[in-house]
């Protein structure tokens, strides 16, 4: 016969609603927000419609397990993949500067493929923060 010593206190622990449901809830907002304000901020402006497009959302189940940015411009794909006639563009960010012809194009990345790109160390932070905050909650059970 095995017998398991203290599965009761791991259950607890464990419990997701109270150790993991927030943080995680937290981490994929924070994420989400970020990635779709750097993508809003690399992404070429001539009527606004395609910048504006783009929306951050996160899974609202009780435990939640995606978050998504997506733009439903419908020319929003050729913007970040390019076509056979046209490169993928985005902008750099520049503060202090509006208008769409203005602010010149950076061929070869789209928005949202560069946003990723500088987005990723930050993200890396919140997690950590997080991550600190489970810890301190797991020892206090």
């Amino acid at each position: 016969m095995i017998r398991i010593t203290g599965l009761e206190t791991l259950i607890r622990k464990l419990d997701k609603d109270t150790l993991l449901k927030s943080p995680v809830r937290q981490l994929l907002t924070q994420a989400a927000a970020l990635l779709d304000r750097e993508t809003k901020l690399r992404t070429p402006v001539d009527t606004g419609r395609l910048r504006a497009g783009w929306n951050a959302t996160v899974d609202k189940a009780p435990f939640p397990m995606w978050a998504n940015v997506a733009n439903n411009v419908e020319y929003a794909p050729f913007v970040e993949f390019g076509t056979s006639r046209m490169e993928a563009r985005h902008v750099s960010p520049q503060r202090g500067v509006s208008g769409g012809s203005r602010i010149p194009r950076i061929l070869g990345t789209g928005p949202m493929t560069e946003a990723l790109g500088k987005t990723t160390k930050p993200i890396e932070k919140i997690l950590r923060q997080i991550g600190g905050e489970v810890e301190k909650i797991w020892g206090k059970r």
